[in-house]
């Protein structure tokens, strides 16, 4: 079965990297824009080679006249380019160079930009290295009705005690049940028990969305997917994060496009990030008021730059990682394994049995190169900074290599034999969930994020097992 409008995609791909290498260069800034500091013109030339030569690379993926729109590969590379290299010479053009009153981003950028490349090479060889678990690929086959009845009264019993260990988190957080459930318009929080010690009940909301999906697939009852969708999206809401949200907005369109092997028209795409380009700003701006306690606020100055400013936040992070490469090891050691592989090992050990537990290694270079403000405001740093943090340019090769073998893995669980009922959910939650993985990284929650969702995936297949299996072509 041949990808529908793959050659579409394959070509606007194309077509967009050529436009934007082209208008990068021609936007070269000139001396009036930065006369008395050259730095950040060399800052934009370096950048703007590595554009040309790692659009070089994702061009030669792009040759695929059946190109996937949901190719994990390809979503990567995109978010890739959009924090390492054309954020920030759209900052360099807009003079958006400042953080939190440091100037000092722009020393790291030469070094930042480089060490970026040379992850993206080893992404893009890690992508090769992976062997196709057989020839006998498969199609998405639905369940029998017996299982698939089986498969959603268990996957809502799931549901349902995922969604209240959430709720049980929300009320420790000083949250009444009228407050959850009407978004802030009733009820009351307690401001000054906002930090619970119950925090890892949290990382279960990962797994009531998988088990939302499971019910999603396999439910019969709209109403009782109604009332679920929007149970979730509130609690969701309430805690305020945006990349959860994204993960549950998208993991149904993901799902259905997946399953029946197509692409979506590309009018339905420009429309649904518009959407949640606008959704995702409301929620910026009611997600002080539920925090802080209050009610949900959204009474903003509704333009272009107010719906913009979430996705731009997101992608200028980079600043944060210039500052921490330029500092380390010039300033600060390597932590050698602290960050990525000790504090994933004590994680785990909830802080009502450990008040003591110490801080993650990452958040304190963060205060000690950004300033307790930052910190403060929960400014991050791209995941590609924790490795480096940890083993300089080495951990930049080893998180390369090491995430590009996983993506193509990932593939694998709608691409081949693996392609049962519930990998195609897996993967329409996995697949989102890599926005997070790029933008914010922090590999010591994001261990345990993605153990919360293979948790229903591991118990539908134990409870109720998928032995359905067909064939299918080439992707």
């Amino acid at each position: 079965m041949k990808i529908l409008s793959g050659l579409k995609y394959n070509t606007l791909f194309l077509g967009l990297l050529v436009i934007t290498c082209g208008f990068f260069i021609l936007s070269f800034p000139s001396d009036d824009l930065y006369s008395s500091f050259s730095l950040y013109r060399s800052n934009y030339a370096v950048l703007l080679g590595s554009f040309i030569f790692c659009s070089v690379l994702l061009g030669t993926k792009l040759r695929d006249k059946n190109l996937f729109l949901f190719d994990p590969f390809l979503f990567v590379s995109v978010l890739f380019f959009c924090i390492f290299l054309i954020q920030p010479m759209i900052d360099i053009l807009q003079n958006r160079v400042d953080f939190y009153g440091f100037t000092n981003p722009a020393y790291g950028c030469k070094k930042g930009t480089l060490l970026f490349v040379l992850a993206y090479v080893f992404f893009y060889i890690g992508s090769f290295f992976i062997k196709k678990p057989n020839t006998n690929k498969q199609l998405y086959q639905p369940f029998t009705p017996f299982k698939k009845s089986a498969a959603a009264s268990f996957s809502f019993i799931l549901w349902v005690v995922f969604t209240l260990l959430c709720v049980v988190f929300l009320i420790a957080n000083g949250y009444s049940v009228r407050y959850i459930f009407t978004l802030g318009q009733f009820g009351e929080a307690h401001v000054d028990e906002l930090f619970s010690r119950l925090g890892f009940l949290w990382k279960f909301s990962l797994s009531m969305i998988v088990s939302f999906m499971y019910y999603f697939q396999c439910g019969r009852s709209k109403l009782l997917k109604t009332l679920m969708f929007l149970t979730t999206l509130f609690i969701l809401i309430l805690n305020g994060g945006r990349a959860l949200l994204f993960v549950f907005l998208a993991a149904p369109v993901v799902l259905y496009y997946t399953k029946r092997a197509k692409n979506p028209p590309i009018q339905f795409v420009v429309i649904a990030l518009s959407l949640f380009l606008v959704f995702a700003a409301g929620v910026q701006a009611a997600r002080w008021g539920l925090r802080s306690g209050g009610n949900v606020e959204v009474e903003t100055k509704w333009d272009m730059e107010t719906i913009i400013y979430p996705m731009r936040s997101n992608f200028s992070i980079y600043k944060m990682y210039y500052l921490v490469v330029d500092a380390m090891p010039r300033q600060i050691n390597y932590l050698w394994g602290q960050e990525t592989i000790l504090y994933t090992a004590i994680m785990f050990v909830p802080r009502a049995l450990w008040p003591d537990k110490p801080d993650t290694p990452i958040r304190e270079i963060h205060r000690y190169v950004a300033g307790d403000l930052a910190v403060l405001n929960g400014e991050a740093s791209p995941g590609l900074t924790e490795f480096y943090m940890d083993f300089g340019w080495l951990g930049c090769i080893l998180f390369g290599f090491v995430f590009g073998w996983l993506v193509v893995r990932l593939k694998n669980l709608y691409l081949y034999s693996s392609a049962d009922n519930y990998a195609l959910v897996l993967y329409s939650v996995l697949y989102p969930l890599l926005f997070q993985v790029v933008i914010r990284g922090y590999i010591p929650s994001l261990f345990y994020s993605v153990l919360c969702i293979f948790l229903p995936y591991f118990i539908l297949k134990m409870v109720i097992p998928d032995t359905t299996r067909g064939t299918r072509n080439e992707i």
